[in-house]
């Protein structure tokens, strides 16, 4: 197609140039006169919900704070007492937030709010934008908390009440009650704070290039293939756990040993409700030790029953390929495991470099690069324990574990998806299918 020649794209672009000023133009004519009283609701009504919001997310956070400090146990109590209450309770302690709410109301929104409304703007473009910045940015929210559709619901129910009565009853339902308790206690606005803090998380996150994936399916390729002909090189700790699991019946080699205890310390080592308690650390190490074994059995019962195996390729590869088989796109590749992706450079080898050498002194390496040395040897022992029946299975038959601080809010409603909640340890809900039976896989697996 030929181009048009200079002095007819000038043209064209001069043209464009002139509507959109003169949209512009028209737009000021129009919008100016009225933006002073615009402003005089806009700016009160945005400190008033970004006020109320950010102390609802404060209640939010403090609420998880205080179950952290009070143990895991207590933290199910909490969430019970907080989430399932009768109407009494519920009024109970709607007052008391609306004490605290009606305070800070009084105390520090109002005379801000006050003051935006005396207060007299003049039209600008700077103004302007502000203006329809809040207005967009408060439909954002609106529409992630989904306060569309507790509106749209309170609305419909006004206008099918006939008397003073009725009006009284949808005002006092309990169903209106709890979509109040959800609003002050943060439960509508911690989750959008949490999605908003995860993006801007995984906008930082390293990325994971082709080359580097394909650096780790050759890694496991390779490993994977000395199942065939198991050889334990050395007589370090773990080539001797490598050779004593494969004799009880769970296949493995020294080197993937090296790569699963990787993936339980990046997944559990840092546990935020965990702090720097050793035994709170290492229970939730179980629990992730725990979801990568059971895969493995669940996958060889699955296997007899319906000839397939959902989280491995076969049991040849042993309980590693439980935790590292993976799904091409034509892009990327998808792992089980995000800290697979996250961290890419302690799953393959770097032959010869120092402090990353798996094989350096003679022996396997876990901690390589800026891995913390006590918590890797912690998440290794956690490892050995779950795989040789020591730890038990703290997960009660899960297969599935998830962080709600660090997922997806699109992705945490696992119940409506056939899960069942097992239990919470740490920051980490684990989950089994809805029904299934796990006395038929959960045994000690002799292969």
């Amino acid at each position: 197609m030929p181009q048009q020649p200079p002095h007819q794209r000038r043209s064209l672009a001069r043209s464009l140039y002139q509507t959109i000023q003169e949209a512009g133009q028209s737009y000021r004519r129009l919008a100016d006169p009225i933006k002073p009283a615009i402003d005089k609701m806009v700016d009160p009504a945005a400190v008033f919900l970004a006020g109320n919001a950010t102390l609802a997310t404060g209640i939010y956070y403090a609420r998880q704070g205080l179950a952290h400090l009070l143990g895991d146990e207590t933290t199910d109590k909490i969430d019970d007492l907080l989430q399932s209450n009768t109407t009494l309770e519920i009024s109970v302690k709607l007052a008391a937030y609306g004490t605290l709410f009606g305070l800070a109301n009084w105390k520090l929104l109002r005379p801000a709010m006050r003051r935006l409304w005396k207060r007299r703007t003049m039209p600008s473009w700077r103004n302007h934008a502000k203006t329809w910045g809040i207005i967009t940015l408060g439909g954002m929210l609106g529409y992630a908390a989904d306060v569309g559709t507790d509106a749209r619901r309170f609305s419909r129910e006004l206008q099918q009440a006939d008397s003073a009565g009725d009006y009284v009853d949808v005002l006092t339902s309990e169903t209106n009650l709890r979509v109040l308790d959800r609003y002050l206690s943060g439960e509508k606005t911690g989750p959008v704070a949490d999605a908003v803090i995860n993006s801007l998380d995984d906008l930082l996150q390293f990325e994971l290039s082709p080359e580097e994936s394909e650096q780790i399916i050759g890694e496991e390729e390779r490993i994977a293939s000395a199942l065939s002909e198991p050889r334990f090189p050395y007589t370090d700790r773990v080539s001797q756990n490598a050779q004593q699991l494969t004799q009880q019946g769970v296949p493995v080699t020294p080197e993937q040993l090296v790569y699963l205890a990787r993936v339980v310390y990046f997944e559990g080592a840092f546990d935020q409700k965990a702090g720097k308690d050793v035994k709170k650390i290492k229970k939730g190490m179980h629990g992730i030790a725990s979801v990568i074994y059971n895969r493995w059995k669940y996958d060889n019962q699955y296997e007899r029953q319906h000839g397939e195996r959902p989280f491995s390729n076969n049991g040849k590869t042993g309980v590693f390929d439980a935790a590292f088989k993976h799904t091409k796109k034509k892009t990327s590749v998808l792992w089980q495991f995000t800290c697979i992706r996250d961290h890419p450079s302690y799953f393959y080898k770097h032959p010869g470099k120092k402090g990353w050498d798996i094989y350096e002194n003679n022996s396997l390496q876990v901690a390589v690069g800026a891995m913390n040395r006590q918590r890797a040897e912690l998440a290794y022992d956690a490892l050995i324990e779950v795989l040789g029946g020591d730890a038990g299975d703290p997960t009660r038959a899960a297969l599935f574990y998830q962080n709600k601080r660090a997922s997806d809010k699109y992705n945490q409603n696992w119940e409506q998806r056939g899960l069942q909640r097992t239990r919470r340890i740490n920051s980490h809900d684990f989950y089994k299918p809805d029904g299934s039976n796990p006395s038929k896989w959960t045994r000690r697996m002799r292969t």
